[in-house]
């Protein structure tokens, strides 16, 4: 008997998708925390106000790079490259880092795009 064993969904996924999945959730975690626990949170807010201490500067610098969207269209410029260039896996796990990144600090709608980009050509790069 011939029996056809059914892979389960684990084995469909290459290691190089894998591991970004993982990145991406450590970064996202990460950012995630810098978001509740130090942009929003009304003590540093209130703390932060002009002038400002020099302690506050990292806070500052995340949250302008935020509203400035650099983090979605920094993943979506290196998602957007990897299409062009499907051989760069680095760049790729970049994208889905950086989408990560994005889509827990504000930047959600072109983070989300480059990190497909990113999972989708490490997806197709099967090694």
């Amino acid at each position: 008997m011939n029996r056809s064993v059914s892979k389960s969904p684990h084995a469909l996924l290459s290691t190089r998708v894998k591991r970004a999945i993982l990145w991406g959730a450590l970064a996202g975690a990460i950012a995630a925390a810098i978001r509740f626990g130090m942009i929003e949170l009304d003590l540093f807010r209130q703390a932060c106000e002009a002038p400002l201490p020099l302690w506050c500067w990292p806070r500052e610098v995340l949250a302008r790079a935020a509203d400035n969207w650099m983090y979605g269209t920094a993943s979506l410029a290196l998602g957007v490259y990897v299409l062009l260039r499907p051989q760069r896996t680095g760049v790729a796990l970049a994208a889905v880092v950086v989408g990560a990144i994005g889509l827990a600090l504000y930047n959600a709608g072109p983070a989300s795009v480059g990190l497909v980009f990113g999972l989708a050509t490490l997806a197709r790069a099967r090694a």
